[in-house]
């Protein structure tokens, strides 16, 4: 017997797999017993179309610790990054014991993969447009499209990726530039010393970003904080989200914002954020910026950041056990020189 199929069926069979995505969208794995229940990925726009000349680099996968690189900035006595130091005028301990390095030296073309991580919270109100531009030059200045990627993560009340990884200029901006400012607050516009923000869930910010987008990346990791260091009503503590960077080797870098209209009428008394961000940037191996609300250090502090960030050391050893555990880290160099690098790293070994 002959089956005859009607016309109308073979249109809407054709209609429904018009309709289906082409491909996949790729998104945080959200599926840790530790990420926090108050993230979401906000979806990129589809309608955005990839740059002809910027097309992102292949992502490279790493999972475990065959060989530690250890990136860091060394910076004179005036605080400058300073891009002369030799592997004579350093040395690297492991558990306080000497370890012998396998390569030193600057890092000149090792891609980047950064992260820009935005605060959308009620705090930053009026700050939020400043910050916006800055970002957008400062990428503009530090990410080599050819061989570096980044992406945009905003935090507010939640963890939102406002752009996965690219290397499109254009499509970092756009991410920028739908920023905003989301306090929980209905009824009316958040009013700073009248109206307290619902949450500032900076640390799950930094776990994410740590967690699900550097953890299996290899090369070098940055993440750039535009924030007051306030946080409130994250589901990680601090430590844990120190502890997610250093496992995904990141520095983090805090560029201090706030308005002290934010904080009790003027005064300022209200602010605290800056002790934390210190101890988040000293154990990463980062730098922490103390702006306020003055745009004239937010583009020193870029230009200083993006110093830095072309002025890395690499220094290189084996790890002498691969035992899953933490071992501390310290650099020192010779002179009146400050080292900025990561307290530790985890020794996991290597799997397929």
């Amino acid at each position: 017997m002959r089956i005859r199929i009607h016309p109308i069926f073979l249109l809407l069979t054709f209609a429904v797999l018009a309709a289906l995505p082409l491909r996949a969208q790729v998104s945080p794995s959200m599926d840790s017993p530790n990420t926090p229940t108050g993230a979401r990925e906000q979806q990129a726009n589809d309608a955005d179309k990839p740059d002809a000349q910027e097309e992102a680099p292949q992502k490279t996968f790493k999972v475990g610790t065959s060989i530690v690189n250890l990136f860091f900035t060394v910076r004179d006595k005036s605080g400058v990054p300073d891009a002369t130091i030799t592997q004579g005028d350093c040395t690297v301990t492991e558990d306080k014991q000497p370890r012998q390095l396998k390569n030193f030296g600057l890092v000149r073309d090792q891609p980047l993969t950064l992260g820009v991580l935005l605060d959308t919270s009620g705090s930053q109100q009026t700050l939020l447009g400043i910050e916006q531009e800055s970002g957008k030059q400062f990428l503009r200045q530090v990410l080599n499209p050819k061989t570096d990627q980044a992406f945009v993560m905003t935090f507010d009340i939640h963890a939102d990726l406002a752009a996965d990884y690219t290397s499109s200029l254009s499509k970092l901006d756009k991410a920028l530039d739908k920023a905003q400012i989301n306090t929980g607050v209905t009824g009316g516009d958040f009013i700073p010393g009248l109206a307290k923000p619902k949450g500032t869930v900076l640390y799950d910010a930094v776990y994410l970003a740590a967690h699900d987008e550097f953890h299996e990346e290899a090369g070098r990791h940055a993440m750039v904080l535009l924030t007051d260091g306030e946080d409130e009503g994250s589901d990680m503590k601090i430590q844990q989200a120190i502890e997610a960077a250093q496992r995904a080797d990141a520095l983090v870098f805090v560029l201090l914002m706030y308005d002290p209209r934010a904080y009790g009428g003027g005064t300022g008394l209200g602010y605290g954020g800056e002790g934390q961000m210190k101890k988040l940037t000293e154990a990463t191996g980062g730098h922490v910026y103390v702006i306020g609300h003055d745009g004239r250090k937010l583009e020193k502090a870029f230009d200083d950041l993006a110093l830095a960030l072309h002025s890395e050391y690499v220094a290189t050893f084996t790890p002498t056990k691969l035992d899953g555990k933490y071992h501390a880290l310290q650099v020192q160099c010779k002179g009146d020189a400050k080292v900025e690098a990561r307290k530790g790293y985890y020794a996991v070994p290597p799997t397929d």
